[in-house]
């Protein structure tokens, strides 16, 4: 198998994990992860390519495992990539591109596939590898790779498929990224996207989730009206972009919905936790003594008007997973 290639002479290496190069290049390991890029996990430097990246995030992008409450099966996550795994043939070979703490990588390679888990925060792949391990996720099954998603150092139509869900909004020039996908993607592969269907609330259930999206709101609301004053930096907007690069390279997507219900209890500490932490790309640039000060008035306002256990106020997310599959469009 030559998958991968060489960072320094783009030869490609055999096997999975990769060996040396005939270069005598040889690809460095820290903390589980391959090292394919030494590009920094942030850049907005506007004179060359710019991404927003997540080293300073980490554990925090997940609530619920970053307090302590890993998911065995990974819910939603965990359904979608059953339901694609299901689909794929059982040779194939997926790369999550941007995968963060692995959430989707590690259950797809529980189920057989043999995937990469690529993002550009070596402490986020970090974090994915030693979960992994947790979860008995094997090395033939599993590379957790440091790579950048405008210079994919995969080999050409190598991937049967690939999975990319909050990638190509990080980075200015999301056409270029597209470009790297359509050239590692096989002939008839496919991009993989995951989603949720709601399902059954029962009126119990939707009276309690009403409660806890208004007190979410809320709260939410009276700490961005606080940062109003200290707007988030923006160093570039492709959300359209994005959205207009992918319907141009590819079709309109199939639905597959995965046959597993999934109940998730969730509270408001875990709903709020991302902007407590300030888990987000941009609103990590913000000066974290505003962020601190507006957090602590915020927490204040809470307590007095939903009492000290507003953080334990819940919802109930019923959910089946939606894998939404794009096939590429001729060049």
């Amino acid at each position: 198998m030559n998958l991968f290639l060489c960072p320094t002479c783009g030869n490609a290496l055999v096997g999975f994990p990769p060996a040396s190069c005939s270069c005598s290049h040889i690809i460095a390991v820290v903390d589980g992860v391959y090292q394919f890029t030494d590009d920094p996990a942030l850049a907005i430097d506007a004179q060359g390519l710019q991404w927003l990246g997540y080293d300073a995030v980490g554990e925090h992008y997940e609530p619920a495992f970053a307090l302590g409450q890993d998911i065995a099966d990974f819910g939603l996550f965990g359904g979608c990539a059953r339901t694609l795994a299901q689909m794929l043939s059982p040779n194939a070979t997926a790369l999550d591109l941007g995968a963060g703490l692995g959430q989707a990588a590690i259950p797809l390679a529980l189920a057989g596939v043999r995937t990469i888990a690529a993002d550009i925060s070596q402490r986020m792949m970090a974090v994915a590898h030693a979960r992994a391990q947790s979860h008995g996720a094997t090395p033939d099954h599993l590379l957790c790779a440091r790579m950048n998603a405008y210079h994919l150092q995969l080999a050409d139509h190598s991937l049967d498929a690939i999975i990319e869900m909050d990638l190509l909004h990080q980075v200015d020039q999301p056409k270029l990224v597209i470009q790297q996908i359509r050239r590692v993607l096989k002939p008839g592969g496919t991009l993989a996207k995951f989603s949720s269907q709601g399902f059954d609330y029962t009126e119990e259930q939707k009276q309690q989730n009403a409660h806890y999206e208004a007190a979410r709101r809320d709260i939410q609301g009276f700490y961005e009206n606080l940062m109003g004053e200290h707007p988030e930096p923006t160093p570039f907007d492709t959300w359209q972009a994005a959205a207009d690069c992918l319907a141009t390279a590819f079709f309109p997507p199939e639905e597959l919905i995965s046959d597993e219900k999934i109940s998730i209890p969730w509270t408001l500490e875990m709903g709020l936790y991302k902007t407590k932490t300030r888990a987000s790309a941009r609103q990590q640039m913000i000066a974290p003594a505003a962020h601190d000060a507006a957090w602590q008035q915020t927490e204040r306002y809470a307590a007095k008007k939903y009492g000290s256990t507003y953080p334990s106020i819940s919802r109930t997310y019923n959910m089946r997973g939606v894998v939404s599959l794009y096939r590429l469009r001729p060049e």
